[in-house]
């Protein structure tokens, strides 16, 4: 019992210090503002509205850093004053509007102040809310925004003098509650963004060492036996979860930089330690990936090799070979049958007479022999990163950029020699084991020679791997430098950084406290708004490219055809006159996402607030007495992005509001309604539960919205401002929650909707179009024979930006994903998330594989760019074309949701026609031949030869283009199977021809 109770608490106490001292806080700052708003002074102070000052440490709340709470308050008292300005303005020719009418007789419309009141009250949202999803930053500070006009333009329609107090007393409450949080964070473990960044950088070196770990593992074994899924599935774990850790990361980066921050170390010193810990984590995954194909390929060899001889002797006994099946769900037998499945080349490659048959040419033979030769060595190799990767880290906790763990110190206890390891001991070890490392290329050179036998898919992964591995290990070298310069740099006292960025910059990043208003994946594509392409828009051809007239400056780098005579598409043209050109701002304007949203809210908002303004007697009275606007916070907080997650957001808002009326209402028969004593026992004791699910639970947005109510039931309860009963107070509060929750979701249905499925759908589409580009630009860099001219590095640096614009929207394509699980689909079979997620991962993986194709090729020398790679152009360039048009045809299926054609472009032909040349290239200069030049450009002739003069270089020159080749070999195999997936959501034309196999029937 005692062991069972010990590790409860080590679960939720000791393991989750840090949150509970969160919850505290924020627990203490609310009950404190709750106590006050029970002292009658104090809340007549406040004014009408006095359950704002609670409000105020709910949205300000002290389980957040200083920094950002110091910055939303004053966001929040910018946003209130801009606001109160307007209120201010419109009430005071309300009230003259009024005397007018009433005092000096003159003929007006009697419900004119109304009107003025709904117009202005129109015009005030949709502002606020554009803004508000214009610059994420302000999401939570214009919240009170809002509340100042729901409060002021609802109310004294038909005053004849103007009360300027009750603009007030609705801006300080809520300002006095969000200060009196901070002084609670200040006092009171006191923490800013520093610290959230310390624990997501040890969080990145502890995954990245886990990689590290898992891949050596994988090479401890001395032979690959067919049960290897737990060491795949062990890399794949550690591979996801590096890469959510490296974007937590970058987002804990990000909001140290933007926010106030109390450290020994600037933000700023950080960017090369943290860029260096993502190209690692980047390379690792791509070792990750080639290590898997190793692993899939050899086993699923043995697999083919046993088919096939149990198939022969079955022959000779008279069994047919439809006996002979292997279950149909393993997945390496899966990928076995289902490898470039090309309608159009399905016979040609498969064929056993076809010279470019992949039966014959990709059989993987060689590949267990040489990834057994290998294998000790990677595995020692492996061992010393992993030593030096954790002296790194130990070195850090040292000198405390981040907290010890003590799983960091006891893996330094059972290696003593780490906790002594000083910065030029650890290069020593790695230069010494980088050096021991690069005889394993001699190792694979000698196996070629051995079997007297040409490049082949199986050299390229092995060669992949060892690159890859041979790239952390001087990366590793990198970032020890850059933590020791980092470590030097420590101030002997902690200091105040300022955040070094422009005001507009700020404006565009999502702050920590929208947690609970908005989710996490809205967040990141409100971050990301510059990349959603909105349905109804269309994108130019040129999208992916710089004008080169700006970029191409040296008179050497001609332009071709293409880039000089470049056109604007049709139907992009613009108009011939002024007013065309207007109407299409026009139209765009109200094509934009903030645009759209804006409007919606704005018209949500009006139709909640109506009763307030038709010209009905004593409605207005009515409405203000059930308590109307607060139909107005509840649409305020549900309305979202899209549908998926405004129903999400109703859904929590429904619950939560009947969660926190019943506890009011509890609490308020406990205290019999006027003890204020036993109220705020009763409000300290619900609202510490409701903190800790807010902040520490997976659904946040359930504990907001029931500290919302509880706060707003109680305080209603007790001042009783319309002598109303305990529970008329509490129905009242979920019936209006119900109302707006009912009015929101019709029009956020009927006008605009977007639906994050369909838009993640488009979205992918694009990813997918923007990828065959990437990946043309990086293939045409290795077609260049002079890294240095001005051409090849423009084309380079376009690449670099690419690569940072398809990672944000693969993000977002993620974000939207998650979104879609959300989202009803009444009409249709439910939404096949499986198969977009596998589109999506196979998406990443031709990422991964073209940005090792773009570093690969980078360290090849211009002798082999000479003699190898650039003999080959015309080839590679066709199957780049093969590629781009492959995956142009995949994105217009999901774009249009239209059918694919009944035979895909494969890239697989193209890419055979390359290897065959190569392998004659590569003969040649084995032996040191000497051609005549012959015409390369005619690629249809098949006899067509290069010229090729000299002999190859042995040794260092071989493993970055074969590390390169393996590139385009698994881009194929990843957008074939994509291609498969696609198939199975959007069909394929099926029609009956005359040659068989010509079309899938």
């Amino acid at each position: 019992m005692n062991s069972k109770l010990k590790a409860i608490y080590k679960e939720w106490f000791i393991q989750n210090r840090s949150l509970w001292k969160k919850v505290f806080k924020a627990t203490l700052g609310y009950e404190i503002c709750s106590i006050l708003c029970l002292i009658p002074k104090v809340s007549a102070a406040m004014g009408a509205v006095s359950y704002l000052l609670p409000l105020g440490s709910l949205f300000f709340h002290a389980g957040t850093t200083i920094g950002c709470q110091i910055e939303q308050i004053w966001l929040n008292f910018c946003m209130m004053v801009m606001s109160a300005l307007w209120c201010g303005i419109i009430g005071y020719l309300i009230t003259l509007y009024n005397r007018a009418r009433i005092i000096y007789g003159v003929p007006l419309y009697d419900n004119g102040g109304s009107v003025i009141a709904a117009i202005a009250y129109f015009t005030a949202i949709f502002v606020i809310a554009y803004y508000r999803l214009k610059y994420p930053r302000l999401f939570t500070p214009s919240l009170q925004a809002f509340v100042l006009v729901f409060f002021t333009l609802t109310k004294q329609l038909d005053a004849t003098s103007y009360n300027i107090m009750m603009l007030f007393t609705i801006i300080y409450p809520t300002l006095l509650g969000g200060v009196i949080a901070l002084v609670v964070n200040l006092f009171i473990w006191p923490e800013t963004a520093a610290k959230a960044f310390e624990e997501s950088l040890y969080n990145a070196f502890y995954s990245t060492r886990t990689a590290l770990t898992s891949i050596q593992q994988e090479f401890m074994l001395e032979e690959v036996s067919e049960n290897t899924s737990s060491g795949i599935t062990a890399m794949k774990e550690a591979k996801v979860k590096l890469q959510g850790d490296m974007s937590s990361l970058r987002k804990a980066a990000s909001e140290a930089k933007y926010e106030l921050v109390v450290s020994h170390y600037s933000a700023a010193w950080y960017k090369s330690t943290t860029e260096s810990l993502e190209k690692i984590a980047s390379i690792l995954a791509s070792t990750t990936l080639a290590v898997e194909q190793e692993r899939k390929l050899i086993v699923t060899s043995k697999i083919a090799s046993q088919l096939g001889a149990a198939r022969s002797n079955d022959r000779h006994l008279g069994v047919p070979a439809t006996i002979l099946t292997i279950d149909s769900e393993d997945p390496l037998r899966e990928q076995h049958l289902r490898r470039r499945r090309s309608a159009a080349s399905r016979e040609y490659l498969t064929h056993s007479n076809s010279p470019y048959s992949t039966v014959q040419r990709i059989d993987y033979k060689l590949l267990p022999v040489i990834q057994q030769s290998i294998s000790p060595h990677i595995n020692a190799f492996l061992l010393v990163c992993c030593k030096c990767f954790c002296a790194i880290q130990y070195r850090m906790t040292k000198r405390k950029v981040f907290s010890s763990h003590a799983e960091l110190m006891d893996y330094v206890e059972d290696d003593q020699s780490l906790s002594s390891c000083t910065s030029n001991g650890l290069q020593q070890l790695m230069s010494t084991a980088l050096d021991e490392f690069k005889k394993v290329e001699a190792i694979i050179q000698d196996g070629i020679d051995k079997h007297n036998t040409h490049p082949r898919e199986e050299h390229y992964l092995v060669y992949t791997l060892v690159f890859t591995l041979l790239e952390c290990g001087h990366e590793i070298l990198k970032l020890d430098q850059y933590t020791k310069e980092l470590v030097s740099k420590r101030t002997k006292y902690p200091r105040i950084w300022m955040p070094k960025v422009t005001f507009k910059k700020l404006l565009t990043k999502t702050s920590r406290l929208a947690k609970g208003s908005t989710s996490p994946a809205t967040q990141a594509i409100m971050e990301n708004q510059d990349i959603v392409v909105l349905p109804d828009m269309r994108r130019t051809a040129s999208r992916m490219r710089q004008d080169p007239e700006t970029v191409i400056t040296e008179k050497d780098d001609d332009l071709d055809d293409v880039e000089t005579v470049y056109e604007v598409p049709l139907q992009n043209a613009p108009g011939r006159y002024w007013w065309n050109r207007a109407m299409l701002s026009l139209t765009r304007w109200f094509q934009y996402g903030p645009t759209q949203y804006a409007m919606k809210f704005a018209i949500s908002m009006e139709i909640l607030a109506l009763p307030a303004w038709l010209p009905i007697p004593g409605l207005n009275a009515w409405y203000n007495y059930n308590h109307g606007q607060w139909a107005l916070l509840s649409g305020m907080v549900i309305s979202n992005f899209t549908i998926g997650s405004t129903l999400v957001q109703s859904f929590y808002r429904t619950v939560a509001t009947i969660i926190g009326a019943v506890w009011g209402f509890i609490a308020l028969l406990a205290a019999d309604r006027t003890n204020p004593y036993v109220l705020s026992v009763m409000v300290l004791i619900f609202a510490g539960p409701f903190w800790f699910i807010f902040l520490g639970s997976k659904y946040p947005r359930i504990g907001l919205i029931s500290l919302l109510t509880l706060v707003v039931v109680v305080n209603t309860g007790y001042s009783d401002p319309y002598n109303e009963s305990t529970f008329e107070v509490v129905w009242k509060r979920t019936v209006t929650a119900i109302v707006a929750v009912f009015v929101v979701m019709i029009i956020n249905y009927l006008f605009w909707p977007m639906w994050a499925r369909e838009e993640m759908r488009k979205q992918l589409a694009v990813l997918i179009m923007d990828t065959g580009i990437y990946y043309f630009q990086v293939a045409s860099l290795a077609c260049h024979d002079n890294t240095t001219s001005k051409r090849w590095q423009i084309t380079f640096e376009e690449t670099e930006i690419a690569s940072k614009n398809l990672r944000k929207r693969l993000d977002t394509v993620g974000e939207l994903f998650n979104l879609s699980a959300s989202e009803p689909r009444l009409t249709k079979a439910p939404f096949p998330r499986d198969i977009y997620a596998s589109i999506i991962d196979h998406e990443r993986n031709i990422l991964f594989w073209i940005s090792h194709m773009k570093r690969s090729q980078t360290f090849i020398s211009e002798g082999i760019r000479d003699k190898i790679m650039t003999q080959i152009n015309p080839y590679r360039r066709e199957m780049a074309a093969a590629v781009h048009l492959y995956l142009f045809t995949l994105a217009g299926s999901l774009r249009n949701k239209a059918a694919l054609p009944a035979s895909l472009p494969s890239a697989e032909v193209a890419r055979q026609h390359l290897q065959e040349h190569l392998a004659d290239i590569w003969l040649q200069l084995q032996k040191g031949q000497t051609l005549e030049e012959e015409d390369v450009e005619d690629i249809s002739n098949a006899t067509s030869k290069p010229a090729i003069s000299g002999a190859l270089p042995y040794g260092e020159s071989q493993m970055y283009w074969q590390s390169y080749a393996a590139g385009p070999v698994q881009v194929v195999v990843e957008q074939e199977t994509m291609g498969e997936l696609i198939i199975k959501l959007m069909g394929q034309h099926v029609f009956r021809v005359a040659e068989k196999n010509w079309a899938r029937i």
